[in-house]
């Protein structure tokens, strides 16, 4: 794991609902994690959230759970449409997550996490 991983991660803990903060933390111990693109992506809050409330649903239809997603969700419900979220894929053999930030800010938004 790179320290850029390492740093984006731990920024993140500290608004990760106490339930989560674990599994978000085992991506920490796994040498193997690593971010999954180069660049973030870069969605409007509305259009994010959109995407995350379906990902939700289908989650709880299949019986899968994303660790941080309803408090990434409560998150961007808060806050103006338009708001710039940048997210960063961060991948290991172990788990998939997407750590979210504000653009203007960088202030962690949160994290999901499936783990594999």
């Amino acid at each position: 794991m790179t320290r850029q991983t390492e740093s984006l991660i731990k920024s993140t803990l500290p608004v990760l609902h106490p339930d989560d903060v674990a599994c978000v933390a085992q991506l920490l111990r796994d040498p193997e994690a690593e971010f999954s693109t180069l660049a973030p992506s870069r969605e409007p809050a509305d259009e994010l959230l959109a995407l995350l409330r379906v990902r939700q649903a289908n989650s709880v239809r299949v019986g899968r759970r994303i660790v941080g997603i309803g408090s990434v969700i409560e998150r961007l419900a808060d806050m103006p449409a338009r708001t710039p979220v940048l997210g960063y894929g961060v991948i290991s053999p172990h788990a998939a997550a997407n750590i979210y930030f504000l653009e203007k800010s960088h202030r962690a938004v949160g994290a999901t996490l499936v783990k594999r």
